[in-house]
């Protein structure tokens, strides 16, 4: 097993970012390149466990897309979405960041042992605020989604209930400041759990995103706000 690394918070290493949570993580552990920790270009990919067969493609297709436009993609390693996010990226050889909500001695879910492998192969990281030995237990999961929305400039919803970790996640970045979006599907999709995107959206929290020309131009957006924000 790889070595993994220990990133107290006055290393500099540790991501800036996360110095913006009042309960940001003592320490971090980590799997992998950690370089890309303070990478200035990282965006959440979010979305339920069980999301249509649309999302999962989606999901995949966004994770490529922001990749391919040089954006480290931020997410859970959890099943759906996330996964779909995940493997958009390696599968183009590119690194994403997982923040998992349990010590880093197990994956978790077990069959995204081997996603969890081909983000190492890619040159991503496996990072969490626990220690091996720590069990992914549900408290763990809403902490984690406060981790992901500190970590992006930005975190765009595929597909989220009401409830949930999805909506957890949103309501941390809107807390943080970060820009958030969701996407709204051009055609009517039955079985797509979209319920928490139309919400943020038409409570005026989110953007409402349905091509890709909407995409790129919020992708485009939040590195001329940073840029903006930086001087």
């Amino acid at each position: 097993m790889e070595q993994i690394a220990t990133i107290p918070k006055d290393d500099p290493l540790y991501p800036q970012r996360l110095m913006e949570l009042p309960d940001h993580p003592a320490e971090l552990y980590c799997l992998g390149n950690t370089a890309i920790l303070t990478t200035d270009k990282a965006i959440a990919i979010v979305g339920t466990r069980e999301p249509s067969e649309a999302g999962r493609k989606l999901a995949y297709d966004l994770g490529r897309l922001c990749s391919e436009q040089g954006w480290l993609v931020v997410s859970g390693l959890a099943r759906g979405c996330d996964t779909g996010a995940h493997w958009g990226c390696v599968e183009q050889g590119r690194p994403t960041l997982a923040v998992l909500a349990h010590g880093l001695d197990m994956v978790f879910p077990p069959e995204n042992a081997g996603l969890a492998r081909a983000i190492l192969e890619s040159g991503g990281c496996l990072v969490s605020e626990y220690p091996c030995g720590v069990k992914p237990l549900k408290e763990n999961f809403t902490a984690r989604n406060r981790i992901q929305a500190a970590l992006a400039q930005a975190v765009i919803v595929v597909e989220s209930e009401l409830e949930g970790s999805t909506m957890h996640t949103a309501r941390f970045a809107l807390e943080l400041g970060r820009e958030l979006a969701c996407l709204v599907y051009d055609k009517v999709v039955p079985e797509a759990r979209l319920e928490g995107n139309e919400h943020l959206v038409s409570s005026g929290k989110a953007v409402r995103l349905v091509t890709e020309q909407d995409i790129r131009g919020f992708l485009d957006k939040i590195l001329s706000l940073y840029v903006f924000r930086s001087k």
